[in-house]
């Protein structure tokens, strides 16, 4: 994903889907992994800490969308890289 230029906003989206038995509400907790060359300033609102995903019961394959606002600016980088 390309991060923008100076003062734009890019959203990273992930999808997680759940499998297995579905007989009962599932809550699935996520957290950020920043890597190489990231840092608070390349997010809106500082480096995010994660969130909890709620799966309904029954659903055989539900998929949510986390969404990260990514700050661009206008200085040449390496690539930067984090994990979910």
């Amino acid at each position: 994903m390309v991060e923008g230029g100076g003062g734009s906003l890019t959203t990273a989206t992930f999808n997680v889907t759940r499998m297995g038995s579905t007989a009962e509400e599932t809550k699935v907790d996520w957290v950020f992994v920043p890597g190489q060359g990231v840092d608070a300033n390349d997010f809106v609102g500082g480096m995010p800490a994660g969130g909890t995903i709620t799966f309904a019961q029954f659903d055989k394959i539900a998929s949510v969308a986390v969404d990260l606002w990514i700050v661009g600016d206008d200085i040449a980088e390496f690539d930067e890289t984090f994990q979910i």
